[in-house]
């Protein structure tokens, strides 16, 4: 299984609309964050459909380490960046639990 890919640090702040279903973003590889574009494809990750419920501002997950999934619990400010070797950094998260979300 890949590694979530951490699209934003911090949440996506989006007006929902009631009784519509959005597909958000598990992989972080998506071009259209915070939600789906099929980008996932091989990587064992699915994206989480969430239904509106009301006509609200909702604030999506953009470190795909939320144990909120799809909701941002601010689990960005618990990411570490890590060097891979010269010029090759990433981010990720500290935490002693699976992410859920994964096959």
């Amino acid at each position: 299984m890949s590694e979530a890919v951490v699209a934003q640090v911090g949440s996506y702040a989006v007006a929902v609309e009631s009784g519509k279903t959005y597909y958000w973003c598990r992989c972080g590889r998506s071009q259209k964050q915070p939600f789906c574009d099929g980008a996932h494809a091989g990587t064992g990750f699915n994206p989480i459909a969430y239904v509106a419920e009301d006509n609200e501002t909702i604030y999506f997950c953009g470190c795909k380490h939320s144990q909120a999934m799809p909701f941002c619990d601010g689990s960005h400010s618990r990411l570490v960046e890590v060097t891979e070797g010269p010029g090759t950094h990433r981010l990720v998260a500290i935490t002693d639990s699976p992410l859920p979300g994964q096959d």
